[in-house]
């Protein structure tokens, strides 16, 4: 997952044009959240902890999340169903 602070012209379409031209297609991130801001320590390193106990499930966040859906090459927003629908393939595997 990648969570980035991105102001009104970010868009999420250039965002992954520009990942797929930079990055091994591993490096991809599957999932992407967007924040108004992030919280740092004392020493300026980012507080990724609440990050990752949050994940990707739209109950928990409030930011606008979206995941990359390969069947169609593009980043999807995230609701209910469609975590359902992530939570059951990863099962399924």
């Amino acid at each position: 997952m990648a969570a980035v602070v991105v102001d009104d012209r970010f868009d999420l379409a250039e965002f992954r044009d520009h990942i797929s031209r930079r990055l091994p297609v591993y490096a991809h991130p599957v999932f992407v959240r967007i924040c108004a801001g992030l919280e740092t320590t004392e020493t300026f390193k980012q507080k990724k902890q609440q990050l990752a106990r949050e994940g990707f499930d739209p109950r928990l966040v409030t930011d606008p999340l979206f995941f990359q859906d390969a069947a169609i090459g593009a980043y999807r927003p995230i609701d209910a169903a469609s975590y359902a629908r992530i939570l059951d393939r990863a099962i399924r595997l």
